[in-house]
């Protein structure tokens, strides 16, 4: 069995200086920095080898030159400060120089030095360390090259770009776009919070937002928010925020992209309005001239089938079929001209519309059909009230020609500061073939809600009917 000898039971016989000085030497001529001594000139005194290499030559082959001339001569007065610097004892010196070594074959290294003093305190050699960081140095000035061309990225992006900080929700970063759509320079926006530059009624919502963007792993998509800018006043945004988190999951940031849309928006506002107005001069039509004509004719032929005889050959029962024909479109033609004039719509109008097409509807196709309204006195704009009308009538338009249902409820509410549409049926639901769903008015709908502000959804409801949802901001004073 072997025995353990301690530290301390172990008898040391004297050794000879000189090889302890021999092993010294070659472990320092063995280590993998490069070790060397300079006089007050910058003479090389002693080099070893990796000192050597990294000079492109052999020890032997530099002892006596000047290590000045090995270093980059935009360098050179480093190692001229690092000779006159030091003062006395150990004082070290650190820094980073360019080497020159074999055809001019750059490398980089860090360089500590430190003088050595004789037992008269006068300076004897300055001791250098060499460390090779040519290889840490490309991989920084990669990072650098990688992280400007993502920053230049991020600054011209016509979008605003904007981050926060999770804990405080302060703004860290800004890009140009997002100084010229608040008219504000990032100087003035980093380390300020939404309450430094907007109402508060609209900070607390943005600040409620980030709030819900950090707590979930989703990104938010807002497909319509107001601002207030300093110079352009108020601009309609499309944004999306997600929340940055480190390694452990928590968020550390939130990541902000907005859309200036307000000159679209604008656009399809003229658009629909433009449509609006063409439906109701159609509906003018339909009602004013073709309405009075068939009705003019229905007189008529009243007044026909009145005076003539049976000697006359005329059979009084076609008179009345063709009557009967004629009072038919006239009901077709009311009602289009009540589908297509709607030019200007409040709460008020609303309601009564709703109740008018509802019961229309009942009515003509013997499907039950119902409204509740529970909408306080409450601002909503002719607009919105429009839309309102307009997804009401495609809902239901839908549910009769495709859902087989035998029920229509619609409700109209407000609920946390929004007024809410629902339209159910009870009928088969939305149809597996996409291209007959596309074709119900679905995308017309979702365009009209999402042109004056608002949310849209269509799914299946608890009876497995369809609901059409869709949803508006109201203005709270």
């Amino acid at each position: 069995m072997e025995k353990t000898v301690s530290l301390k039971q172990r008898e040391f016989s004297p050794t000879d200086p000189r090889e302890t000085r021999r092993k010294y030497e070659s472990l320092v001529s063995k280590a993998p920095v490069g070790f060397l001594s300079l006089d007050e000139n910058g003479v090389i005194h002693d080099i070893n080898y990796m000192g050597a290499n990294f000079l492109g030559a052999q020890p032997h082959d530099l002892i006596g030159q000047s290590f000045l001339e090995h270093v980059h001569r935009d360098d050179q007065q480093v190692i001229l400060a690092h000779l006159e610097g030091a003062g006395v004892g150990p004082m070290k010196t650190e820094s980073e120089i360019r080497l020159v070594g074999r055809k001019n074959f750059l490398q980089q290294v860090s360089l500590l030095s430190y003088w050595r003093y004789d037992s008269h305190q006068k300076r004897d050699l300055c001791e250098i360390t060499l460390i090779n960081i040519t290889h840490r140095k490309n991989i920084e000035l990669e990072l650098k090259t990688t992280q400007l061309f993502l920053d230049s990225i991020v600054e011209n992006i016509p979008d605003m770009i904007f981050v926060k900080e999770a804990q405080d929700l302060k703004f860290i970063r800004f890009n140009k776009a997002g100084e010229v759509l608040l008219g504000l320079s990032r100087h003035n926006l980093v380390g300020k919070s939404d309450y430094d530059f907007f109402p508060k009624r609209e900070a607390d919502y943005f600040t409620s937002r980030d709030r819900q963007v950090l707590q979930s792993h989703d990104v938010m998509d807002i497909p319509q928010e107001p601002i207030h800018t300093k110079s352009r006043g108020i601009r309609i945004l499309h944004t999306k925020k997600v929340s940055i988190r480190d390694e452990k999951g928590e968020p550390r940031f939130l990541l902000g992209i907005s859309e200036d849309i307000t000159e679209k928006r604008q656009l399809e506002e003229d658009v629909i309005r433009a449509t609006d107005n063409e439906r109701r001069r159609i509906g003018e039509e339909l009602h004013d001239n073709l309405g009075q004509k068939l009705l003019s004719a229905g007189m008529l032929l009243s007044l026909l089938k009145d005076n003539l005889v049976s000697k006359n050959g005329v059979k009084i029962g076609e008179l009345e079929r063709i009557s009967g024909i004629i009072k038919e479109a006239m009901t077709v033609v009311r009602n289009l001209a009540r589908g297509l004039y709607a030019a200007e719509l409040d709460e008020n109008d609303l309601e009564s519309a709703i109740k008018e097409l509802v019961h229309t509807v009942e009515i003509s196709t013997r499907i039950q059909c119902s409204f509740h309204w529970k909408y306080p006195n409450s601002s909503l704009s002719g607009p919105v009230a429009l839309t309102i009308l307009r997804v009401t009538q495609e809902a239901i338009n839908n549910a009769v020609k495709h859902s087989n249902a035998n029920k229509i409820h619609v409700s109209v509410f407000r609920e946390n500061n929004s007024v809410h549409l629902l339209v159910d049926d009870d009928g088969s639901g939305l149809p597996d073939n996409p291209e007959i769903a596309r074709g119900m008015g679905l995308r017309i709908m979702k365009y009209r809600v999402l042109t004056a502000g608002g949310y849209f959804d269509v799914g299946k409801n608890e009876q497995g009917g369809t609901r059409v949802r869709c949803s508006f901001p109201v203005l709270t004073s």
